[in-house]
């Protein structure tokens, strides 16, 4: 291998003016100095030009070297043989046609010269070669000769060299041949390799062919000349795995393998006489994994989403969904429905919703999105207009009030609702107070909003009235038959007090009236309002208590149900409430489901001295379903249920 080449000619070109004359009568010539290398003798020519009819001298780093006269053969022409460096030369003469002296002078810069050793190899016999060291600079040179790096012979420049190596070998094999030499330029080398004892095409030219086999695998063949009598080895990512034609192993010149998903280099070698060949093919098996998933999420109303699952090998892919990191749903794992769909409804939050691939011997795989669910709550408010020294009325005023369920309170005590279901709706309350403070609210209690509320003061000036505290229990005698009875303290004492339904009074009662205190009557199927009402000397404003009874088309009585939910704080828990107004006079139950299988519940019956709550506690990433409903088969669509889930 070939180092070095010979230096490059160098040429520095120097132009100079010489000293200024008048521009129309200059007699001075421009001259320059051309300098160059004679690659053959590694002298530096330097040649001037213009000064033909002055005599000059030449200037090396201002040593005078050479001086050109007229009456020699001038040549204008300078030959020095210069040491790598850099020189400042220069031409220098009197003369009188330019009223002064002259000057002109180049920088010129010389290289270390490099050599680029090189030398012959010739066979004599099979393991005699004769190697002629032949390069530039080989006379000046002192090189040595290496035999597989180890130096056998070095050729000294004060000894009469013929350049010439011969070297016998021990035995047959590939050898590397080299000379070397230390220069300015410094380690420089040449080397050959040489096949001794042995004809570089007597070795065998390695081959075989790869086909995809029925069984899913690779088979590879061999293929190649004198297959059958050379012993070889199959390597896979350079371990053996399969040898052929050695004693007692099976030879078939096949290989078969099944690959894992990779890159791969399979290679037959063999080694015979000193040759060792190979042949190599490269494999990529391609992953069944999938590496890369999605999905899509879609709402109407903010708070419900469905989440589809959408990417290549969706079908054969196991893979769970994530919110808030909980596993809340599995997709084509064993015992588990798969729709490729996740629906969940959400609490005002941020959620982290994720889908997370569980693949045997596949790195997991992801894709999430962050879900922002913003409260979605009406703004409350309603108009309190005075009638009077002691009533008010009040009026919803709010957008949305339509389509809202809320609730009016005075002083935390639930007295009136709109839009519940068998609940006469007006967006009004008329109450008529006695002195004092009250808090009259609005209330809206859903699973978007855990509690929004609006609420007026008002006080009643003058007087207070004392009012009896009028209160009354029913039941249901037979099909539309229902019997009243007034309950409360200083019955027996009230002078009067009235039956009213639907606003019409049906029956007197007190001491007056001899009354039982009991009203028996039919009612009619639909909703209707049933009151007492008094009015006494202390109480001259008069005071009702009502209560609203709904009779269904088989005859029964049903209540519209409602209940409250309230977080445990320790545990993952809820405690609900029922707090619908009939709901000492009713009988209903609880009822917990999961995915529509039923999990448990609870019975209350009507006129039971037991609270009205019922505590259930939940696994993590459940969503549960809560029902409260009438136990009367008639009442059945009388029911609310509402999903809870703890993260």
């Amino acid at each position: 291998m070939k180092f070095l080449k010979h230096l490059s000619v160098l040429i520095a070109v120097a132009s100079i003016l010489l000293i200024s004359c008048e521009p129309d009568d200059n007699p001075c010539p421009d001259a320059i100095i051309t300098v160059s290398l004679d690659s053959g003798t590694q002298t530096y020519t330097i040649t001037a030009e213009g000064l033909e009819d002055i005599v000059y001298g030449w200037y090396v780093d201002d040593n005078l070297v050479e001086t050109e006269d007229l009456d020699d053969l001038r040549d204008d022409i300078f030959g020095f043989e210069l040491e790598p460096g850099t020189y400042n030369i220069c031409v220098r003469a009197e003369s009188d046609i330019c009223d002064g002296s002259i000057e002109i002078c180049a920088e010129v810069t010389i290289e270390a010269s490099c050599l680029e050793l090189e030398f012959e190899s010739e066979e004599e016999d099979d393991f005699t070669y004769v190697f002629t060291a032949d390069f530039e600079g080989i006379e000046d040179t002192e090189y040595t000769w290496y035999i597989n790096g180890d130096s056998v012979e070095t050729e000294s420049i004060d000894t009469n060299r013929s350049h010439v190596f011969d070297y016998q070998f021990a035995e047959e094999g590939l050898y590397e041949v080299c000379i070397k030499a230390t220069t300015d330029c410094g380690d420089v080398e040449y080397c050959e390799e040489i096949e001794v004892g042995r004809d570089p095409e007597d070795c065998p030219d390695l081959f075989f062919t790869s086909d995809l086999n029925a069984a899913g695998g690779y088979t590879f063949t061999a293929e190649f000349g004198g297959m059958d009598t050379i012993t070889y080895y199959w390597y896979i990512n350079e371990e053996v795995v399969d040898k052929e034609n050695f004693d007692g192993l099976e030879t078939d010149h096949e290989l078969e393998w099944f690959f894992e998903p990779g890159e791969y280099v399979i290679c037959i070698v063999a080694e015979v006489d000193g040759c060792e060949e190979e042949f190599c093919e490269e494999i990529f098996i391609e992953s069944d994994c999938v590496d890369e998933v999605s999905f899509t999420s879609e709402s109407e109303d903010g708070y419900f989403y469905v989440f589809t699952a959408n990417f290549e090998g969706l079908e054969e892919t196991r893979y769970k969904w994530y919110i808030n990191e909980e596993v809340v749903d599995y997709e084509n794992f064993e015992d588990n429905e798969t729709d490729h769909l996740m629906r969940w409804t959400f609490t005002p939050g941020e959620y982290s919703v994720c889908l997370i691939t569980y693949e045997d011997d596949c790195e997991e795989v992801e894709f999430c999105e962050t879900i922002i669910v913003e409260e979605d709550c009406p703004e409350l408010s309603f108009i309190a207009t005075a009638d009077g020294e002691f009533a008010y009325l009040f009026e919803a005023d709010f957008a949305g009030k339509e389509e809202t369920s809320y609730k009016w309170t005075i002083n935390d005590e639930v007295v009136d609702k709109e839009n519940y279901d068998g609940v006469d709706t007006d967006h009004q309350l008329y109450w008529q107070f006695n002195p004092g403070e009250y808090v009259v609210c609005i209330l809206v209690e859903t699973d978007r909003c855990e509690s929004v509320e609006y609420c007026q003061t008002i006080i009643i000036e003058g007087e207070s009235e004392s009012c009896p505290d009028l209160a009354f229990t029913y039941e249901q005698a037979t099909t539309g038959e229902f019997i009243f009875e007034a309950d409360f303290p200083g019955i027996d004492t009230l002078e009067w007090y009235g039956w009213y339904v639907d606003g019409e009074l049906v029956e007197n009662e007190g001491t007056t009236n001899a009354g039982d205190n009991i009203l028996q009557t039919d009612l009619e199927v639909g909703t209707h309002e049933v009151c007492i009402m008094t009015e006494t000397p202390d109480c001259p404003s008069g005071i009702e208590y009502c209560k609203t009874i709904t009779v269904d088309p088989a005859g029964g009585t049903c209540a519209q149900m409602s209940y409250t939910a309230e977080r445990d704080e320790t545990a993952p828990a809820y405690t609900f409430t029922a707090d619908f107004e009939e709901r000492d006079e009713v009988s209903y139950e609880w009822h917990v489901y999961v995915n529509d299988d039923y999990q448990g519940g609870e019975v209350r019956d009507a006129g039971s001295t037991d609270d009205h709550s019922f505590y259930w506690q939940f696994e993590s990433g459940v969503v549960y379903e809560i029902c409260l409903r009438a136990v009367d088969e008639s009442c059945i669509d009388f029911q609310e249920c509402k999903e809870f889930v703890i993260d």
